[in-house]
C-alpha cells in the first residue's frame, strides 16, 4: 500500500484523487488550501484537510506518515505560486528538523524555458522566465531538487499548457480568439491531455523514477495555424480585428518529450484532440 500526500486539489490534484479512488494499492490524503474543495475530495480519499498553515511544523506529519508527496499547483496565480514556494522551503526545514527524507513529485511550468526563438527545449536546456511567475517556479524547482541533498527521490514535471475534461480546445478557442496576438502568431504551442498528465504520474510511481520531465504532446503547431485549424474543425470564428497583445510572455519554444519517452512512457493522447 503506498501512501500518498497530494497538495493542491484543483484541476490536476482532484482528477488525480479521482484516478486514485478508483484503484487499489493506494492510500491517498488530500490536502488543498481552498475550503469549497473539501466536501468534494472527502469523498474520494482516505483523509483530507485544510491547510491551514505553511509553516514546517505542518509538514512534518505529512512527511512521516506518507510515502509521496505529490505537489499540484492548481491555477495560474501569483499568490499561489509564491504559496508553492514557500511550500517547498517548509518542506525543507521540516526534513531537516526530523532527519528523514521522502519522495516527491512536482508539477511545474513549461513555461519557465522563456523564450527560444522557437528553439526545441529539452530538460537540459537553461530555463529563461519572462516574468515574476516564472522565475518563482524556476526557484520551486531549485529547492525541490535541493531536496536531493537530504535524500529525498524528487521528481519535477514539467508541463505544457493543460487541456482535458471541461478545458476542451473548443472552450479554450473561444477564450482566445478574443486576444489572439499577431506579434506571436508564430510561436509555437506546446499542450498536454490531462489524461497524460495523470499516467505520467502513476507511470512514475510503478516505476520508482525521479529526475526532470517534459511533459507535451507530439504537435507544435503555430499559435495562428492552431487556431485557424480549431476554426475550421469546430466552426468557431476568429475575429483579427480584436487582436490584443497578452500572452507573449510564455516565450517561443518546443517542448521535447523524448526524454519520458525513453524510459517506456506511451503517451495516450499524442496528438491534439480537436473538440
Amino acid at each position: 500500500m503506498k501512501k500518498i500526500a497530494i497538495i493542491g486539489c484543483g484541476y490536476i490534484g482532484f482528477n488525480l484523487i479521482k484516478y486514485f479512488f478508483h484503484k487499489k494499492g493506494y492510500s491517498i490524503t488530500a490536502i488543498t488550501h481552498d475550503i469549497t474543495h473539501l466536501k468534494q475530495i472527502n469523498r474520494l480519499s482516505q483523509k483530507s484537510f485544510i491547510l491551514k498553515t505553511i509553516e514546517k511544523e505542518a509538514f512534518i506529519p505529512i512527511i512521516q506518515e506518507n510515502d509521496y508527496i505529490i505537489l499540484t499547483i492548481s491555477k495560474n496565480l501569483h499568490y499561489i505560486y509564491e504559496d508553492f514556494l514557500k511550500i517547498a522551503n517548509s518542506i525543507k526545514k521540516a526534513s531537516i528538523s526530523i532527519n528523514l527524507s521522502s519522495n516527491l513529485i512536482y508539477t511545474s511550468r513549461a513555461t519557465i524555458y522563456g523564450d527560444q526563438r522557437g528553439l526545441w527545449v529539452d530538460e537540459n536546456s537553461k530555463p529563461n522566465p519572462l516574468s515574476d511567475e516564472h522565475k518563482i517556479l524556476t526557484e520551486t524547482e531549485n529547492i525541490l531538487l535541493s531536496l536531493k541533498k537530504l535524500g529525498w527521490k524528487v521528481t519535477i514535471l514539467r508541463l505544457a499548457e493543460v487541456y482535458g475534461p471541461s478545458f476542451e480546445l473548443s472552450k479554450k478557442i473561444k477564450l482566445r480568439s478574443d486576444y489572439f496576438d499577431s506579434k506571436t502568431k508564430d510561436y509555437y504551442t506546446n499542450m498536454i491531455h490531462l489524461r497524460d498528465i495523470i499516467n505520467s504520474i502513476i507511470f512514475i510511481l510503478d516505476h520508482n523514477i525521479e529526475g526532470i520531465y517534459n511533459l507535451a504532446d507530439e504537435d507544435h503547431p503555430t499559435q495562428e495555424a492552431l487556431l485557424k485549424d480549431l476554426s475550421t474543425k469546430l466552426n468557431i470564428p476568429i475575429t483579427p480585428y480584436k487582436l490584443k497583445c497578452i500572452k507573449s510572455l510564455r516565450g517561443n519554444y518546443r517542448v521535447s518529450n523524448n526524454k519520458i519517452k525513453s524510459l517506456g512512457y506511451k503517451f495516450l493522447f499524442p496528438n491534439r484532440i480537436f473538440s
